[in-house]
């Protein structure tokens, strides 16, 4: 059976409409399905833990925590340093107690085998003082590294650009590992944005 000029046209019509109608589903999902930072209490638990206020427990956190309105630093780290599957997510300052005005930076980034995302606080100066695994999708987390590098005390006292050997060696998770250096080194970038432009 021959293809007139008609079915062909047709064929290419078609295609375009499918193509047209999937633009606009993925402009709709990255408008309203993007991700929002917001600072409630099971967040401020986790600023707790990187970030001690100085308190007997975490159940008054929320009120030693606050969330920056620093949309145009993100961006500017995000396009400087980002890629588009490793960025900064939101940032968070300590508003009193022990570790009152330093800076919290929760950034994510993603390999082949999931996404990473780490919440890691900083001293005045801009060194890591803690950081944790916010959340993960890795396939190999909790075979090769829940339990062994949860605390990822390697980072402490570090700025600037992390390796995965900073990190650990022969976990048997590379891959997993190095998408965890490239969070926390967006998150570094950040820091030192915060902390030199004083937000």
């Amino acid at each position: 059976m021959k293809k007139t000029a008609k079915d062909t046209l047709m064929s290419v019509v078609v295609l375009f409409a499918i193509a047209f109608v999937c633009v606009g589903l993925l402009a709709v999902a990255n408008e309203y399905l993007k991700y929002e930072a917001k600072l409630d209490e099971a967040m401020a638990k986790q600023l707790y833990v990187v970030c001690p206020t100085g308190q007997p427990d975490d159940s008054d956190a929320i009120n030693y925590f606050e969330i920056l309105s620093a949309d145009d630093t993100i961006e500017k780290v995000n396009s400087e340093f980002g890629t588009p599957t490793t960025y900064v997510l939101a940032a968070f300052r300590a508003t009193k107690g022990d570790n009152a005005g330093c800076y919290i930076v929760q950034a994510r980034a993603e390999c082949s085998y999931g996404e990473v995302v780490m919440l890691t606080s900083y001293d005045k100066t801009g060194k890591i003082m803690k950081t944790i695994c916010y959340s993960q999708t890795q396939s190999f987390w909790d075979s090769k590294i829940a339990g062994k590098y949860d605390g990822f005390e390697n980072l402490v006292g570090k700025d600037g650009d992390i390796t995965g050997s900073d990190i650990a060696t022969g976990t048997g998770a590379t891959y997993s590992i190095q998408t965890v250096a490239e969070s926390v080194t967006i998150s570094n970038k950040m820091a030192a944005q915060l902390i030199g432009g004083n937000l």
